[in-house]
């Protein structure tokens, strides 16, 4: 099974981005999901859509990419509005879900996308999840920071260590923001996460 690199919210912070990539790279990550927001001021754009096209990276559109992905702003190259076209709501990856804010918001509903609750506040949302979908892992960007919850119930986890997944448990994994420096690598060999912070 494949070995995840997971980069979320990148917000145009290109030396970070390809600094994310090259530990991937060392780690021989197999395929690269993007989880949403790539925009800021749109200065950046191509930088990071270039670097995310050579990996090859999948992805999923967030709040700050939604304007694009709707038709509401226009990209200034063919290759900024090919990458965002090739956006979804969610990725399904069979046992791991990707998406940019927990998956029972609607990332059609643009006001869904701009979720603002944060933990702790935020886990009886995140719990939801557990009980309307039946993935092992469900991935999330957004908050830019580092939480887990395991069966629903939050875990004290700031992406310090690598995390071990227990083989009867299910997972959702706030993933830190490469514009904060910070990414992660889900093995689905091992079933382990390991969070990468520089």
């Amino acid at each position: 099974m494949p070995k995840f690199g997971l980069l979320a919210d990148v917000h145009e912070c290109v030396p970070e981005l390809q600094h994310a990539l090259a530990w991937m790279q060392s780690e021989d990550v197999d395929r690269y999901v993007f989880l949403g927001d790539l925009v800021t001021t749109g200065e950046e754009l191509e930088g990071c859509v270039e670097l995310l096209n050579q990996v090859d990276a999948i992805g999923v559109w967030g709040n700050h990419d939604f304007e694009f992905c709707c038709g509401r702003r226009e990209a200034t190259s063919k290759q900024i509005s090919g990458f965002f076209k090739s956006l979804h709501p969610h990725i399904d990856l069979g046992d791991v879900l990707a998406s940019h804010v927990f998956p029972i918001l609607n990332p059609h509903v643009e006001r869904e996308l701009w979720y603002t609750r944060r933990f702790p506040q935020a886990a009886p949302d995140a719990a939801a999840c557990f009980t309307e979908l039946p993935h092992r892992i469900l991935l999330t960007g957004h908050l830019h920071t580092w939480h887990a919850l395991r069966d629903g119930e939050l875990l004290d986890w700031q992406g310090e260590l690598p995390l071990d997944l227990e083989p009867e448990s299910r997972y959702l994994f706030s993933i830190g923001a490469i514009c904060s420096r910070r990414c992660a690598i889900l093995d689905t060999d091992a079933w382990r996460l390991v969070p990468y912070n520089w």
